[in-house]
């Protein structure tokens, strides 16, 4: 867990058991694995470890409940997905389960609150952009967005980078959370950057981006799904039981 929180990479660790023959020493036994991950590889430097070090302290010391660990859970199953377009709806619930309550969760309030917590005030409308356009995607990849709905709200935005931005901040979130850093209560706290603001941003209107003649072009290049995509392609959509498939730093959250 803090090794996935601490930056991005393929980290799988099995669950582990313990048995033994007779009356015999106890000995570990691996249980399997968590899940293949995907990213690159996983590597440490020296400058990283006293980082790393303190991080793993303090994930053992923490004690998550309720909202906190469920959005945790999810967030260790998108790491461990073999598929961006598998992980996309881990992180999406993740996020969901820290900033939204009740009626809150069919609004389209979580982009604006991740950027006010996420990003800089001069970064946030950009950011807010960015988490909508990652739940037009989810959207599409469930099969409830038509072609030219999801090529209005996505234009020749990368699917990839989409995932890969939405990991990044539940990942900065949830270490903030656990180390002591944000308040565990994010939703209250993101309401009350935003009053603070002399002029707070208006609630999102749906997306609607126009694609242009390049993307569309990109996009019936595609031979197949399970085609390389490049980061300005699509992917298309699921098609006959073939699964998308889009291939693969330290990170706090400012406020």
């Amino acid at each position: 867990t803090a090794l996935r929180l601490f930056k991005p990479g393929v980290v799988s660790f099995g669950p582990v058991g313990w048995g033994r023959v007779d009356e015999g020493a106890w000995q570990p036994l691996p249980l399997g694995f968590s899940g293949p991950g995907r990213g690159g590889p996983f590597v440490i430097t020296a400058e990283e470890q006293p980082e790393l070090v303190e991080l793993v302290e303090l994930v053992l010391d923490s004690r998550p409940a309720g909202r906190i660990a469920w959005a945790l859970s999810r967030f260790e199953m998108g790491c461990g997905r073999r598929r961006e377009s598998e992980a996309l709806s881990d992180y999406l619930l993740g996020l969901r389960a820290l900033l939204e309550r009740g009626a809150d969760l069919a609004s389209a309030s979580l982009a604006l609150r991740v950027a006010v917590l996420c990003a800089e005030e001069g970064e946030r409308r950009g950011v807010q952009r960015r988490v909508e356009l990652s739940q037009a995607l989810e959207r599409f990849v469930m099969g409830d967005s038509p072609d030219d709905d999801y090529m209005d709200a996505i234009g020749s935005d990368s699917p990839r980078t989409l995932v890969d931005e939405v990991e990044r901040h539940l990942r900065a979130l949830l270490r903030d959370v656990l180390c002591g850093y944000l308040d565990p209560d994010l939703r209250s706290l993101s309401d009350d950057l935003l009053l603070e603001q002399p002029h707070a941003a208006p609630a999102p209107e749906p997306a609607s981006q126009p694609a242009t003649a390049a993307a569309a072009t990109e996009i019936e290049s595609i031979e197949s799904a399970g085609g390389e995509i490049g980061v300005t392609a699509v992917e298309p959509p699921l098609v006959d039981g073939e699964q998308l498939d889009w291939d693969d730093a330290g990170y706090s959250a400012p406020v």
